[in-house]
């Protein structure tokens, strides 16, 4: 079996009347796939430019005199984040274990054109696209929130560093001197302290980012999302953390002011999502969907995932026997909040992906935050699903094939080859079919070769977000 795709984004570089692309990104692999064909028409890194470059050391935008070695594909660190630009014209990927922010360019036959490497003082934990798309905002799990243009060249970050490089530490100076003691005491404690200065090593300047950046706001806790929001002609920056905060601020140059805190949570929050200008849904690791008036810090509606999450749970159990009774039973983690436009006048719906449950959750957003709102069992999957994306008239589901469907930790033992991207008709009202044409676009990409996958590490890279609920011996 093969490393699972654990972020997936489409993308139409020509416009609405274009082809439209599908990226997707398996460990440290990106490939791209034209969903007109099914053809993989860009994949990186690329294995022949990589081996030839295996022996090289190059400067990668980050901390000063940093460098590292250019790793064959093998070796690449895997994908944690993966998001396009508005415009479909470039796309930012996050590698995890050497925290690094890539940009590419997006040619109108899918072609990949890695642009830009950054190396991030932390890892980054959430990344979005400015309106006018010349602007990432990224946020790490140190609570810091920064932007960064998307396009840069080599001259504008060696004009910035020199400008913002650090000033040398000043040597220790004593307030007192031998001058203005009057005691054999006080002047023996003087030397002692020139002496021990004098034995210390000097002092370490505090890194700094040798490329364009602006820090706009920080979190005393471990940022988990992040989105930007726009309302009576202000923009806002609206994040949240692991300690139950939703945060509204304002957006750049005047992100220090906080206009409101939305409270409600009473677990770690990991996914927001607006459906509305004005309705903002939250969840994390409590059992229940959050509906915010987000720019008046109103809630007015919590939206129990209880039933449907222990329905699909129960369905689980039935048909796999490798599942653990403790797993089954195990707490809600919301990975996922996404929207579909609706379609004939609809409203849009609002699904819900949760960690190690195969199975999407769909809400009706008509009269969302008015009226109870019931939540459907939107489709059942034969993996746990992992990312979703969607295309004209169908939505691309990315799914867990390594892991028995229902649990995060125990390995399928059987001998199949199941597909990594599912594919569910628009409407979610009819069942997924082999027969439908979808299918037979993804083939390609389904049987492509990835890498070979270690336990621990695909466990870290697909199944974190359960990992952000407090213990005992977390509350400090």
């Amino acid at each position: 079996m093969h490393h699972p795709y654990q972020a997936i984004e489409t993308f139409s570089p020509a416009g609405a009347q274009g082809p439209v692309f599908l990226l997707a990104a398996g460990g440290p692999k990106l490939y791209a796939v034209n969903l007109e064909n099914g053809a993989i028409v860009s994949s990186w890194p690329d294995e022949e430019n990589n081996q030839k470059d295996d022996n090289k050391v190059e400067e990668v935008a980050g901390p000063l005199n940093k460098k590292r070695k250019v790793a064959a594909a093998a070796e690449q660190p895997n994908i944690c984040k993966l998001t396009v630009s508005h415009d479909h014209q470039h796309a930012i990927v996050v590698t995890g274990e050497d925290k690094t922010v890539r940009v590419f360019s997006l040619g109108t036959e899918g072609e990949l054109q890695e642009l830009s490497q950054r190396l991030m003082p932390k890892r980054p934990s959430a990344v979005v696209i400015s309106a006018d798309n010349k602007t990432i905002i990224i946020s790490d799990k140190f609570g810091d929130v920064y932007a960064l243009p998307l396009l840069t060249t080599p001259e504008a970050e060696s004009a910035f560093s020199a400008s913002s490089r650090p000033a040398a530490p000043k040597p220790f100076k004593p307030a007192a001197t031998a001058l203005t003691v009057h005691s054999g005491a006080n002047r023996r404690a003087l030397e002692d302290q020139l002496k021990k200065a004098q034995e210390q090593p000097p002092q370490k300047t505090k890194e700094a980012l040798n490329f364009p950046h602006q820090l706009l706001l920080g979190h005393v806790s471990l940022l988990t999302d992040m989105l930007i929001a726009r309302m009576d002609q202000r923009s806002y920056i609206i994040t949240a953390d692991r300690d139950e905060h939703i945060r509204v601020s304002r957006d750049f140059p005047q992100t220090q002011v906080i206009e409101n805190f939305c409270l409600g949570h009473e677990e770690f929050i990991s996914k927001l999502c607006l459906i509305s200008p004005t309705l903002l849904v939250s969840g994390g690791g409590d059992d229940y969907l959050c509906v915010w008036d987000w720019l008046n810090a109103r809630l007015l509606q919590r939206i129990s995932l209880t039933s449907v999450v222990s329905q699909a749970r129960s369905k689980v159990s039935k048909t796999q026997t490798g599942v653990d009774a403790e797993e089954s039973s195990s707490a809600v983690a919301v990975s996922g909040l996404w929207t579909i436009p609706g379609t004939d006048g609809n409203a849009p719906q609002l699904l819900v992906a949760c960690e190690g449950v195969p199975a999407l959750f769909a809400i009706d957003t008509s009269r969302l935050g008015k009226t109870e709102k019931d939540v459907d069992i939107g489709v059942f999957t034969h993996g746990n699903v992992l990312d979703v994306a969607f295309a004209t008239q169908a939505m691309i589901v990315s799914i867990d094939n390594i892991h028995v469907p229902g649990s995060i930790t125990q390995v399928d033992q059987r001998e199949t080859s199941q597909a990594r991207l599912l594919v569910f008709p628009r409407s979610l009202c009819q069942e997924w079919s082999e027969r439908d044409h979808w299918n037979n676009l993804l083939v390609d990409i389904n049987k492509q070769v990835v890498v070979d996958w270690h336990e621990k590490a695909l466990q870290a890279l697909l199944y974190s977000v359960h990992n952000l609920r407090k213990r005992d011996n977390d509350e400090e």
